[in-house]
């Protein structure tokens, strides 16, 4: 009966799931085969292994690309990637170098403030959001600040009555924070000054 036990719970650890995700970080592993760090919809950030990388794969194993995922949980963190469907590839971030610049951005504060297997359904929405009106943005000082504090607020780690920022400063964060429209967005200048400042403490934060 222990055994038929065992043989269930491994069973289970080898179980397929499929849920929607986006490319944010691929590095080369051996011979043929990609190492993904995914941000998901339901599971949050997770690691897969891509083998045999066919022509047909390189697109949907790389940065960004938004695309519904199949894979084999293991024993392991690491799970094994089986098929993928591209969503998008969003491929207008690579009409300019300020677009992936801003891109990677975004991904490194994810990458920095989730841990594995954590869900954040609402801060996905949001990356997807942010990456989508980036083109909108001539300057993105206000774009990226605003994710931060949005990041910062959906973790529990801004609360403004601890905050370092000077009684003028934070009507400019309290406007980037509620900040509901793109458009509001674009019009809210953020000083160089301010937006170093409010990346500073974001990775203060989230370090």
């Amino acid at each position: 009966m222990l055994k038929a036990n065992n043989r269930n719970k491994d069973t289970d650890c080898m179980k397929e799931e499929k849920t929607e995700g986006i490319v944010l970080r691929a590095f080369a592993y051996r011979e043929n085969e990609r190492i993904l760090t995914v941000f998901t919809q339901e599971a949050g950030l997770i690691s897969l292994i891509v083998k045999r990388l066919s022509s047909s794969l390189l697109s949907l194993a790389s940065p960004f690309c938004r695309s519904e995922f199949l894979y084999r949980k293991g024993n392991t963190d690491l799970f094994r990637f089986l098929d993928g469907t591209p969503i998008d590839y969003h491929l207008f971030l690579r009409e300019k170098l300020s677009y992936l610049d801003s891109a990677s951005a975004l991904a490194h504060a994810v990458l920095s403030s989730q841990m594995p297997l954590k869900p954040a359904p609402a801060l996905y929405a949001l990356l997807l959001s942010y990456l989508h009106h980036l083109p909108q943005f001539a300057q993105p000082a206000s774009l990226l600040s605003s994710f931060y504090l949005k990041t910062l607020l959906h973790e529990g780690l801004y609360a403004a009555d601890h905050s370092p920022f000077s009684l003028e400063e934070q009507k400019i964060v309290h406007a980037l924070i509620l900040c509901k429209q793109f458009q509001e967005l674009e019009k809210c200048a953020v000083p160089a000054e301010l937006a170093d400042k409010i990346h500073r403490f974001f990775k203060e934060k989230t370090s």
